[in-house]
């Protein structure tokens, strides 16, 4: 999972963004889950204070009706551009998913991907096949993004059903259970995760989008000379 670490940082950045611009809160401690997640601590007095159905509202305004197996919806779209976040969220899925994952390296996944989108203007009829041509996952990408955003006689709305099929991939996917109740097992930092045996550490703000989980201290190390 460690390669996949860009997926938390992305939504590090996402969430740091929308918990400071949408609800004031600022002091949040990010911490490696010890495997391949991450924990926000949000530890702002009034976020502290907040009734179950208060913590409630903030996931659901952050989930806006995500669906994990879903394009994702329009209100999810109109909170993304509200805040200005699409062209961050299309930098990190060609960054991220498409050139470090190579989530477009099989031509099944080229497939998947282009039914998800279920365009049937007569100028993307071949797309599938001839996406599954390409060299390269960027490649693939590269196809796809530029005959449906750049086509002058496409709908509106072929490109805005682009733009959900990415958001599918990237938006963050949050604990629910965890996030909305205050009596929820919350895992304190500095704990070892039992499978990986890493250990749960801090991530300093400044730099949590260069952290490697390689890095976090393992129980396998303690006890060993230096």
């Amino acid at each position: 999972c460690d390669k996949a670490y860009a997926v938390s940082a992305f939504a590090i950045a996402i969430l740091l963004h929308l918990l400071q611009h949408a609800f004031g809160f600022t002091n949040v401690l990010i911490v490696y889950s010890g495997r391949r997640g991450v924990h926000l601590h949000v530890t702002d007095p009034h976020a502290i204070a907040m009734s179950n159905e208060a913590r409630s509202a903030v996931v659901d305004y952050i989930r806006q009706d995500k669906n994990v197996d879903t394009l994702a919806s329009s209100p999810l779209r109109g909170l993304v551009n509200m805040y200005k976040l699409m062209p961050l969220v299309m930098y990190a899925f060609e960054r991220s998913w498409v050139e470090e994952m190579n989530l477009l390296d099989s031509l099944e996944k080229r497939t998947d991907f282009v039914n998800m989108l279920d365009l049937t203007h007569h100028t993307l009829r071949n797309l599938a096949d001839d996406v599954g041509e390409a060299s390269t996952s960027g490649a693939a990408w590269a196809l796809i993004q530029g005959r449906i955003m750049g086509a002058a006689e496409l709908p509106k709305w072929y490109k805005e059903r682009l733009e959900n099929a990415v958001l599918t991939y990237v938006w963050p996917r949050i604990d629910e259970n965890v996030s909305r109740a205050s009596n929820h097992l919350t895992k304190a930092p500095f704990c070892a995760h039992k499978g990986s045996r890493r250990v749960a550490v801090p991530i300093h703000r400044a730099s949590y989008q260069l952290w490697n989980p390689d890095r976090a201290p393992s129980l396998d190390d303690f006890g060993k000379e230096a």
